[in-house]
């Protein structure tokens, strides 16, 4: 994985406030699911807890996928 930030845009990360936000939960519940071992890890970014919005949308592309194949015949 190239570690190049040159190209990295602000709206790559989201904030725990966000995250709630577009998961519909509430903040609560995002620094609950932080500590699970499936969920994308948050890092410190300038003292402020941030996370990779694509890794967001993946573990819940993830969730999505696991649930249907529970609820197949």
């Amino acid at each position: 994985m190239k570690n190049d930030t040159s190209n990295l845009e602000a709206s790559e990360f989201l904030s725990p406030a966000d995250v709630a936000v577009l998961l519909n939960i509430s903040l609560r519940s995002v620094y609950n699911l932080k500590h699970r071992p499936d969920f994308p890890a948050a890092f410190k970014l300038n003292r402020i807890t941030r996370f990779r919005k694509s890794e967001i949308l993946d573990w819940l592309n993830d969730c999505r996928e696991s649930t249907l194949k529970k609820n197949e015949p």
